[in-house]
């Protein structure tokens, strides 16, 4: 432990209880140490994994044999530690440290204080660097201090002194003083033609829109989704690139700047390739977009990024990742520890709007008051949830609500529909929640039971089974008249969407809507789905919203369902019209909508960036 003044001190275990041990050497060896930080003597280590157990060697103290915390540890405070940690100890041979030794103690490149991700409070740059280090030895808690920290801003802190990495064209990020990137926050008008939004130009090509084209061709199946996605956020902002801002909104005072540039793309590529040039391309833009005016007077504020999805737990080196890419950085090959984190090749990228169709925080009150994720209220302005590229027929539309409105339909349609796999903790309690209340209904009337029509496929064999054949699946599970999803969602009353590996407002959703299915999105425990411009649409008239967490939660839902009685399907071609503008915009092409394809989207768009434009003024 440490005392006020700063001295280390050890204390004992009575009851012999091994300590937990948060921060050790690399080396096999441990130094106890006294309130002067002095080293007593060395003791070697003799547990396993994250846990230490030592004989501490303190004659003279009075005390018997015990186990004890070590705090800190190897600090270097005589010459002859010195010279040895100059050598071996802080970068060992046959280790991925051996030939770290150059790089981590470069001042040229790095800035004072050398490479700050080889260093904790344990191996220090002072330690480490001891030809480098002009600052006298330092003791044990002292040295704590003293060593450069990485903030949970993303900041290094050494001394006073804050710093801040930025790319260089050659691919480096280098760490710089943070008042290198002091804003002006000057939102005023910067004499454009008063568009809704500016286009950013001069970017490196390899990061955009021919980026597109050339990822269709090596991504697997399941990203092509997201590359669908990117192509349709990109069109839309060019769309409005060319839409006038409206006399007296904040647009005209000043708008955001579009940047053309996909680098959540450039490292899926990566990882599926390792190929290092698309890290570089990110590098490069990064490096380009630093000597723009326009980007460094507000910090990136007033820039927006097309995002799609994000899978964060893949791309920041969770365990399930893409083969390639994580091979090497387990051999160590890779340019960074952190290449997937974007505001490490510039801060201010941490700034920009986000186009994304979720968001990982949303619905997180703890996120608010976490250090490590701070500004959760501004996040959640930060990201503009934009809808699924999805395609509206509205004259389809009409024609499936006028059937609804017909009394024989009804009773030939299903009360609850789901097809999907049990991914999730959602779904994984209606799955259960589905079996238990099929044994319960068992004695109830044979019609209402065979009003639910939810399947959840978790065998391989029928996942593979019901994507090549579904015609032949759907038919054995609900009947002859049901061959194809939009079959089932064209028979049922309500349409669950349950959040899988992404909590979006997923594409059933959307299907749901266009076929005059209700439907019902259902939260978990702790995943919340986002709503697409929720502050301008009204989902009150058209879906529903509900949470459980529990399986008994997940069988209320369904015996609700199931009993309540629907209202009328509006029957009017007034009232058929009045639904359809109040849901319209989050569809993002439209077929016989009596306007153009996407423009109800492009005007929800562009209400989402008045806000933000009217947040701006307010910004010091």
């Amino acid at each position: 432990g440490s005392r006020d003044n700063g001295d280390v001190y050890l204390s004992s275990s009575d009851d012999l209880s091994a300590w937990q041990v948060f921060s050790s050497c690399r080396e096999t060896t441990f130094n106890i140490v006294d309130a002067a930080g002095r080293t007593l003597s060395p003791v070697p280590f003799e547990g396993q994994g994250s846990r230490l157990s030592a004989r501490a060697l303190l004659p003279g103290k009075g005390f018997s044999d015990g186990r004890w915390l070590l705090l800190p540890a190897c600090l270097g405070e005589d010459p002859t530690e010195l010279e040895k940690v100059g050598g071996g100890e802080c970068f060992p041979k046959d280790s991925r440290w051996g030939d770290m030794g150059e790089d981590c103690c470069n001042q040229n490149i790095h800035g004072p204080g050398g490479n700050s991700n080889c260093w904790d409070g344990l191996f220090s740059f002072e330690r480490c660097c001891p030809g480098q280090a002009r600052a006298p030895s330092l003791t044990a808690a002292a040295a704590v201090v003293e060593a450069p920290r990485l903030l949970c801003s993303g900041e290094r802190l050494q001394g006073e002194k804050r710093f801040v990495r930025q790319a260089s064209f050659d691919g480096e990020r280098m760490w710089h003083p943070t008042t290198k990137f002091e804003a002006k926050f000057d939102f005023t008008q910067d004499g454009h033609a008063g568009q809704v939004v500016l286009v950013a130009e001069g970017l490196p090509i390899c990061g955009g829109p021919s980026l597109l084209e050339d990822a269709a061709r090596v991504v697997e199946d399941i990203e092509q989704h997201h590359i669908r996605i990117l192509r349709s956020l990109h069109d839309a902002m060019m769309r409005l690139s060319q839409r006038p801002a409206a006399p007296g909104t904040a647009l005209v005072k000043h708008p955001p700047t579009y940047l053309p540039f996909f680098p959540y793309l450039l490292m899926a590529l990566h990882r599926r390739t390792g190929n290092t040039e698309y890290l570089d391309c990110i590098a490069r833009t990064a490096a380009t977009l630093a000597e723009k005016e326009d980007w460094t007077r507000n910090a990136g504020y007033d820039f927006i990024l097309p995002l799609g999805y994000d899978r964060p737990w893949e791309r920041r080196g969770g365990a399930t990742g893409p083969p390639v890419a994580l091979a090497q950085s387990a051999a160590g090959d890779l340019p960074e520890q952190d290449p997937y984190m974007l505001n490490t090749y510039d801060a201010r990228l941490g700034n920009v709007l986000l186009l994304a169709t979720h968001d990982a925080f949303f619905g997180d009150r703890h996120q608010l008051l976490t250090p490590a994720h701070g500004g959760g209220a501004y996040r959640n302005l930060r990201n503009i949830v934009v809808p699924l590229p999805f395609e509206l027929n509205c004259s389809a539309w009409n024609v499936a609500l006028k059937e609804r409105a017909k009394p024989e339909h009804s009773a030939r349609r299903f009360r609850i529909s789901f097809v999907g796999s049990a991914n999730g903790a959602a779904r994984n309690m209606l799955r259960k929640a589905v079996l238990n209340l099929e044994t319960r209904l068992s004695g109830m009337s044979e019609a209402l039971t065979a009003k639910l029509a939810v399947r959840f496929v978790t065998a391989d064999e029928e996942r593979a089974e019901l994507s090549q054949d579904p015609a032949s699946v759907l038919r054995r599970w609900f009947g002859g008249e049901i061959s194809s999803f939009s079959d089932l969602l064209h028979r049922s009353d309500f349409c669950l969407v349950l959040p899988g590996d992404v909590s979006d407002l997923a594409m059933r959703f959307f299907h749901a809507l266009s076929a005059g299915c209700v439907p019902v999105v259902v939260g978990g425990p702790a995943s919340t789905v986002p709503p697409p411009f929720a502050e301008f649409v009204d989902y009150s008239r058209f879906a529903r919203f509900t949470r459980i967490r529990d399986v008994g939660e997940a069988e209320e839902l369904l015996r609700s369902l199931l009993l309540e009685e629907l209202p009328p399907a509006p029957s009017s071609q007034r009232e058929r019209r009045d639904l359809l503008r109040s849901m319209r915009g989050l569809f993002m092409e439209h077929v016989s909508c009596g306007c153009g394809s996407g423009e109800p989207f492009l005007d929800l768009m562009t209400k989402a960036l008045e806000v933000r434009a009217f947040v701006w003024q307010h910004l010091r």
